[in-house]
């Protein structure tokens, strides 16, 4: 068994009992879009096909149930619709704080085509560009929450200033960067990058550490303080200033009948990113955020709903080979 491995589980023990004795332990004030998204098992080119679903989708939808499970409050920021509020409401019911503004106008709707490798396409875009608002920037300034988050797709300016607002306050940034965002800003402050090699990639290229070169090159251009891309059954690789060397971490592999769902997978694993930051001591914190990650998205893959610290470490033991899969230098 591996150091990381022996660190890992050790921690699930102490968190698990950490989060039953005293609660949320970190918070944290996370801007994200709800959106509704339309399930379709197969392309419909050729025919007409009615969705064989719906379900709530966005960052939060998946991130924060985990957060709040594993003992850091979330502070929803942004806005919802009349017709997202259901959403809003279930975020609640998980003990997520919402400081999200009503607005009118309908919610942003995707069409999921396909199951194995799916397709989002955007059908209904929100209904307006968001920014920062008075009451916002006030609850940013007395927010107990020592970092922002800002989680996938946000309007540029929104971001932009979210980023500022975090330097000003001397708050670390965790950032789930969608392909249109400007990684620059993260040269403001303590930012700390997730990327999907599915966005930011080359789907050519067959190199199994393809994630590699993106985001060595990503970490210099944004001047973040740790890049993180996740590249789906492959892995993930990060680079940080304390590990300009890279680590690389294997996927988890699970049994092909245990997997239920492929999407959201990344929000998962930001969670992971995301509770490691606010947890771990910066010597480990690299290989912890990548572990924690990659055990976040397994789970999330056999749609099982999220859990907290000793089901996870229960998980981890079940499905995590050490041997085969341990944190490693790139």
């Amino acid at each position: 068994m591996s150091a990381l491995a022996t660190q890992t589980r050790m921690d699930f023990m102490h968190r698990a009992k950490r989060t039953q004795a005293i609660g949320q332990s970190h918070q944290v004030d996370a801007a994200f879009r709800i959106c509704e998204d339309m399930h379709f098992p197969h392309d419909p080119a050729g025919g007409k096909f009615n969705s064989s679903r719906r379900t709530w989708g966005g960052w939060g939808m998946t991130a924060c149930p985990w957060l709040q499970q594993l003992g850091v409050q979330v502070n929803a920021m942004g806005f919802y619709t009349e017709s997202h509020e259901p959403a809003r409401d279930d975020l609640v019911a998980h003990g997520v704080h919402s400081y999200m503004t009503k607005v009118a106008g309908m919610g942003a709707t995707n069409a999921i085509i396909g199951t194995n490798q799916p397709t989002v396409l955007r059908v209904t875009p929100p209904p307006l560009a968001w920014s920062l608002t008075t009451d916002e920037a006030d609850h940013l300034v007395n927010s107990s929450a020592t970092a922002i988050v800002l989680g996938g797709s946000l309007d540029a300016l929104y971001a932009e200033s979210l980023i500022g607002n975090a330097a000003a306050l001397e708050k670390s940034v965790f950032w789930n960067a969608s392909r249109s965002a400007n990684l620059k800003l993260a040269s403001v402050g303590n930012v700390h990058i997730q990327i999907s090699y599915a966005e930011w990639g080359n789907a050519a290229s067959s190199d199994p550490q393809r994630a590699k070169p993106l985001a060595d090159r990503l970490f210099v251009a944004s001047g973040a303080k740790t890049v993180i891309c996740t590249d789906a059954q492959r892995g993930a690789y990060g680079v940080s200033r304390l590990h300009p060397e890279g680590l690389f971490a294997p996927a988890i592999q699970l049994p092909a009948n245990l997997v239920r769902k492929k999407l959201g997978a990344g929000d998962a694993h930001h969670a992971g990113m995301i509770t490691m930051q606010l947890y771990c001591a910066e010597a480990t914190r690299l290989e912890q955020c990548l572990h924690l990650g990659r055990l976040l998205a397994a789970h999330h893959c056999t749609g099982k709903p999220p859990c907290g610290w000793s089901a996870l470490g229960a998980f981890e033991a079940q499905y995590y080979h050490p041997r085969l899969q341990s944190v490693r230098a790139a």
